[in-house]
Order: structure tokens, then C-alpha cells, then sequence
């Protein structure tokens, strides 16, 4: 009796599994498209930062924390496939 209840069940389960698939896939083009925005905005801030110092003596804790930050950039723009 459970096993007929389970068959006759079974397209309600794959509609419910269906639409969890794509609000997941809405979600993941959502997140996407802040990442890309972060990766943008950062790249361009980091840019005018480096302009800016580009003839300008620095400490060493600022080339640190400036060489931190790229590189952290750099793991954000690694989670987002270049199209």
C-alpha cells in the first residue's frame, strides 16, 4: 500500500523538486550578478588607489594591506567563471 502511495505521489514530489531547482538557479544568477558587481567596483576602487599612490613613497603596512586586498579580489573573482 505505501509503494502505491509513493508511485502515485511521485510527479507531486518531482513538481516540488523541479521548483526548489529553479528558485535555487534564480538565486545563484542573483548572487552572480552582486559578485559581479563587488569584482567591478573593487577592481575600479583598487585602480584609483593605486593611481593615486603611483608616485607617492608608502609604508610598508599600507603596500601590505593594499597587496591584501588584491589578492582577495583575486579569490573573489575565482568563485565567478569568466564568461
Amino acid at each position: 500500500m505505501d509503494l502505491i502511495r509513493f508511485y502515485l505521489n511521485l510527479p507531486k514530489q518531482v513538481e516540488f523538486i523541479m521548483a526548489k531547482l529553479s528558485e535555487l538557479s534564480a538565486t545563484l544568477n542573483a548572487l552572480s550578478g552582486q559578485l559581479d558587481k563587488i569584482k567591478s567596483e573593487l577592481s575600479g576602487r583598487i585602480k584609483d588607489l593605486e593611481d593615486a599612490l603611483n608616485n607617492v613613497d608608502i609604508p610598508d603596512d599600507a603596500v601590505a594591506a593594499l597587496e591584501s586586498i588584491k589578492s582577495t579580489v583575486n579569490v573573489l573573482d575565482d568563485i565567478v567563471p569568466d564568461a
